[in-house]
């Protein structure tokens, strides 16, 4: 009977060291998959302190339960970011490959200067870039970005402007850096820019500077 309780005790101690050696091995697996390293590369030289401080809570996380979701506001808090790409580097770091944003044009908003960067976001700045079109008036991001677009599938070159004008009926002209300015319609702004551009190319127009083209299959034209 001793014998038998002997063996019992004997069994029931393997048994716990063994339990034992298992949770051990498991913890030391699972400390592995820890985050301990998040490198970021971005080929415009952000600061890279100011992300790794709002990304400070994924280390120790495991990184085969990160969701994309979980650094995407924190990465985007930044006005500067476009895109980014995320790699697992298996055990325990993160790659993390940010794109910047381009500066497409200077506005004032409230007396404060930023640049619209491709992004769709207003880019605080402390001065005017005179290589970006300084855009007046109070359009939206979206109202910028549409006239961009025609201004891009057109023959303009969007780099050969100089100022922007939005009026509040949703209106613009356009400065370009040659001194001529073309006052667009609300509507069929395509087909105007590339009658402007070629009517302003003719020898009859050459010493022309102001191009008022508002009215539909009119042309006015002003010197001054």
């Amino acid at each position: 009977m001793h014998q038998l309780i002997g063996k019992k005790f004997l069994f029931y101690v393997f048994i716990f060291i063994f339990l034992g050696t298992i949770n051990n091995q498991n913890l030391k697996l699972v400390n592995l998959f820890e985050i301990t390293n998040i490198n970021i590369n971005d080929s415009n030289g952000l600061d890279k302190k100011e992300f790794l401080y709002d990304l400070e809570n994924l280390r120790n996380s495991n990184i085969f339960n990160l969701q994309k979701d979980e650094i995407t506001n924190s990465i985007f808090k930044n006005e500067l970011v476009e895109n980014f790409e995320i790699y697992k580097k298996y055990p325990s770091e993160l790659i993390i490959n940010i794109k910047s944003a381009s500066f497409l044009a200077n506005i004032n908003v409230n007396g404060k200067y930023y640049y619209i960067g491709s992004n769709k976001k207003l880019i605080k700045s402390d001065f005017i870039d005179m290589k970006l079109p300084l855009i007046f008036g109070s359009p939206s991001i979206d109202d910028f970005f549409k006239l961009r677009e025609k201004i891009i599938v057109s023959n303009l070159n969007f780099e050969d402007i100089k100022n922007l004008y939005f009026f509040p009926s949703k209106r613009w002209d356009i400065e370009f850096l040659n001194g001529k300015i073309l006052r667009l319609p609300k509507d069929n702004i395509t087909k105007i820019l590339n009658n402007y551009d070629k009517l302003s190319k003719q020898n009859n127009f050459l010493k022309k500077n102001i191009f008022d083209m508002r009215i539909k299959d009119q042309l006015i034209i002003n010197e001054f």
